[in-house]
């Protein structure tokens, strides 16, 4: 379970949001193609990525996430955003945002 300060948690219901939307603020689509273009990520992968998404959502501004997310190996990053699509979706099925 991804876990997000209370401080930040506005900001990341935003970028959720955003995305369920299509608006995918964090990620270049040319990052978004490649990253759906590779295989499904498995459980324990997902969950190895999970501290990679808190600490990316507990980034003060835009321009540091992104600036990031450009700094992990291209294997890393391609993980980090279907994990990030994987809450995206079950935000979707779950009918809401976040839970609290």
């Amino acid at each position: 379970m991804i876990e997000v300060s209370q401080s930040r948690m506005a900001e990341v219901e935003y970028l959720l949001t955003q995305s369920e939307q299509g608006n995918h603020i964090l990620f270049d689509l040319s990052l978004i193609r490649e990253a759906l273009e590779t295989d499904s990520v498995s459980a324990e992968e997902a969950y190895r990525m999970e501290p990679l998404l808190e600490r990316l959502f507990e980034l003060p501004t835009l321009g540091h996430k992104k600036h990031f997310i450009a700094s992990l190996a291209k294997e890393t990053r391609t993980k980090l955003i279907r994990v990030y699509f994987n809450v995206v979706e079950n935000a979707l099925i779950e009918g809401e945002t976040i839970r609290q």
